[in-house]
């Protein structure tokens, strides 16, 4: 069979930015080591026009962390005018609020290379699951924050316009995971319960501000690591701020399960994200 064939062309072809160094740091007492923290960026080959930049953070139980296992997951974000980037933070090794420091400066460095990889940078987005949905959420209601502005490009904002997130630990004084002590200790080196005070700067439904950017949830109804009370309660703090919030309860669905890979979620994430960083919401 032989044919010519039109075919238009209606979408810029796509890169993948591998294992990028954001960050740079003295690691233990010997400062001639130093600990590397990377991004990978999915971005399009034309970058004379700018996109809205999303970032993504994996989780991972305060355990461990694959920055670039979701990277398959989110090329139709790319494709849907986004660029996506999947951020590196340290597990075990540092304490809070060390990871949201390294978020922010991930943050500020996609601003000062913007144009390196084709991103507006006034229209800034995150999302996360699990450990990476409480940093996308800290980093949410923590704008403007100088303590937790530390490392390079102290120059650039770390400010986002939207968050969304995937089973949410919003409070972690309502944690009632048979891990909660271990998993706590290991995010902040204590546990709530024997340091409240310093506890509720790490809980993002305690810290909701009137300037918070707008935040999507989704969490399944059957999350036994998670309950799903603990997006609710994120979205009545939210609600009781004035700031705009969507809560997407999915029926059955577990912790981590493949129902938030489904296009029902991901309808409902281009939709938001679009609302709030291609239209100005």
């Amino acid at each position: 069979m032989k044919e010519i064939i039109k075919v238009p062309v209606q979408q810029d072809c796509l890169w993948l930015a591998d294992n990028i160094v954001y960050s740079q740091t003295p690691k233990g007492k010997d400062a001639s080591s130093v600990r590397q923290m990377h991004l990978s960026v999915i971005h399009a080959q034309d970058k004379s026009k700018l996109h809205p930049c999303i970032l993504w953070i994996a989780g991972g139980g305060w355990r461990h962390q694959e920055h670039n296992a979701y990277v398959p997951d989110f090329v139709w974000l790319a494709k849907r005018g986004y660029v996506v980037a999947f951020v590196e933070y340290t597990c075990n090794e540092l304490r809070f609020p060390a990871h949201i420091i390294q978020i922010k400066e991930a943050i500020r460095y996609l601003r000062a290379n913007a144009a390196t990889f084709g991103i507006d940078p006034a229209r800034m987005g995150i999302m996360g699951g699990s450990a990476g949905a409480h940093l996308a959420a800290m980093v949410g209601v923590t704008g403007g924050e100088p303590e937790y502005e530390e490392g390079s490009n102290l120059d650039q904002s770390s400010a986002v316009q939207a968050v969304c997130t995937w089973y949410l630990p919003s409070n972690l004084f309502h944690d009632y995971d048979p891990e909660a002590g271990y998993t706590q200790r290991l995010l902040l080196g204590y546990t709530v319960k024997d340091e409240p005070e310093k506890g509720k700067k790490a809980c993002p439904a305690l810290l909701v501000k009137d300037n918070c950017p707008p935040f999507q949830m989704f969490h399944g109804t059957n999350d036994r690591r998670v309950n799903y009370s603990q997006s609710e309660e994120m979205y009545d703090a939210l609600q009781a701020k004035g700031i705009d919030a969507e809560l997407y309860l999915i029926d059955g669905a577990p912790h981590g399960g493949l129902e938030f890979l489904q296009d029902p979620v991901s309808e409902r994430m281009g939709a938001f994200f679009d609302k709030y960083l291609k239209t100005g919401g």
